[in-house]
């Protein structure tokens, strides 16, 4: 059984990894450091939150194919593909 609490912080994760996995994956997991502090102040993050989640998706493959199927089928239905396409 779910908590609040853990359902909350999924909707965090959630939120963090859909605004930092377009910017890893235009870079190839190599996301310069200018656009993670860009990130952090756009997004509100606290300092080095997107650096973190970029570290996360480098060493986690299992998260990248979940950011890859959630993220890029999201992007994609957008616009007929032209949101995702200009992320690539």
């Amino acid at each position: 059984m779910k908590t609040k609490a853990s359902e909350s912080m999924a909707i965090l994760f959630y939120m963090v990894f859909k605004q930092v996995f377009p910017l890893w994956e235009r870079y190839d997991g190599h996301v310069p450091q200018f656009e993670l502090e860009r990130l952090d102040q756009k997004a509100d993050f606290p300092s080095g939150l997107a650096a973190i989640a970029v570290a996360r998706l480098n060493r986690d493959k299992s998260l990248q194919k979940q950011c890859e199927r959630r993220f890029r089928s999201d992007l994609s239905c957008r616009a007929g593909g032209a949101l995702y396409e200009k992320y690539t």
